[in-house]
This record gives C-alpha cells, sequence and structure tokens, in this order.
C-alpha cells in the first residue's frame, strides 16, 4: 500500500457526488496549491466528466514544478542528491604485508 488508503476506508467513505458542491465552492475564485498539477487536474477533470457530463480548468500553482525548476536551475550531484552533501570517502586501512 502507498497511499495508506485502505479498502474498507473507500467502501466507508462519501461518494463524490455529496463532496462536489462544496468543494467546487471553495474552489471558486481561487488559486489552487497543488503538488503535480497534471494528476490534480486530470482527477477531478474526469471526476466530472464522468458524474455531469462536464469537466473543470482551474488555475493552481504547481509546487512539484516549483521544485523542479529550482534544482534544474543549479547542477547537483549525484551524491549531493542521494546524501545531501559531498560523500566523505575513506580507505579502509592497509594490511601489513606477511612476511615471506
Amino acid at each position: 500500500m502507498i497511499h495508506g488508503i485502505t479498502h474498507s476506508e473507500v467502501e466507508k467513505a462519501p461518494d463524490l457526488n455529496a463532496l462536489f458542491i462544496t468543494l467546487l465552492e471553495l474552489m471558486a475564485g481561487k488559486v489552487l496549491v497543488v503538488h503535480h498539477r497534471g494528476i490534480e487536474r486530470q482527477f477531478l477533470d474526469a471526476a466530472l466528466q464522468r458524474r455531469i457530463g462536464e469537466g473543470i480548468a482551474f488555475p493552481c500553482i504547481d509546487t512539484l514544478a516549483l521544485e523542479a525548476r529550482r534544482h534544474r536551475s543549479r547542477p547537483v550531484s549525484l551524491a549531493a542528491r542521494l546524501f545531501g552533501g559531498r560523500p566523505q570517502l575513506f580507505t579502509a586501512p592497509a594490511r601489513k604485508p606477511r612476511p615471506l
């Protein structure tokens, strides 16, 4: 499970139809902050298309796109991305040579 939502929670959840009026009222005249515009817009548009035969387009700020732009503006090494900085490289202590 990736998102933490169980099947029993989905079964108990209210239908989206019951939530759309409130959601659309809350969205009216606002710019939404979302983390992946393609997913958020596509989900709401498809859900409304299925239920009422109309889709939706809304203005939003995409935090994922902002973060991607921020990281593209400065080159970062793979080590910095994985470990948060430059790796510390240590060599193992050398063994003493054995006498022949």
